[in-house]
């Protein structure tokens, strides 16, 4: 469990979580901050977890600043049970991953999930359920060597397969 909602805390509880463990973060209400081009908080590839919020309007996370507040980078994990104000974004690449259950309220128009293929000729998959957006979109985008192969397109031309891995 984390000790609370703060940014510190819960990059400690999941930095002490093993793969399959749930990381319960509590009710409150704290803000994140990152630098230029990192996360608030990651994910490693290592760790397929759960990221457990309280509700998505018990576990409210501000965002400084408009950039990446969770990297779910490879790991396959889920995040689900929170709120995010402000134009936070979680990133996802890798497959088997979820992100369910989440409120993202962006003050002006804004990525709030990025799903972005980094793996040669891979797409990302997982799944986005149950979430409620206001000035927020999603988008799925592939590494800078992808884009010169043109498979961005690839994703949006494949069948949608409801109900399997592959949507």
């Amino acid at each position: 469990n984390a000790a609370s909602c703060s940014q510190a805390d819960v990059q400690s509880a999941i930095n002490s979580a093993a793969s399959g463990d749930t990381v319960i973060v509590p009710a409150g209400n704290c803000t994140w901050t990152a630098a230029a081009w990192t996360a608030s908080v990651s994910i490693p590839s290592s760790k397929k977890i759960v990221l457990l919020g309280a509700g998505m309007d018990s576990t409210v996370i501000t965002v400084a600043v408009a950039d990446t507040v969770i990297d779910m980078t490879t790991s396959g994990s889920r995040v689900t049970g929170f709120g995010f104000v402000g134009g936070g974004m979680i990133l996802v690449d890798g497959d088997g991953w979820r992100i369910d259950h989440c409120k993202f309220y962006n003050t002006s128009f804004a990525n709030s999930i990025r799903a972005r293929g980094t793996r040669d000729g891979l797409h990302p998959t997982g799944l986005i359920d149950n979430n409620s957006f206001h000035n927020g979109r999603v988008t799925v985008v592939l590494g800078a060597m992808l884009y010169e192969r043109n498979w961005q397109h690839q994703v949006w031309a494949k069948p949608l397969n409801l109900g399997s891995t592959d949507n």
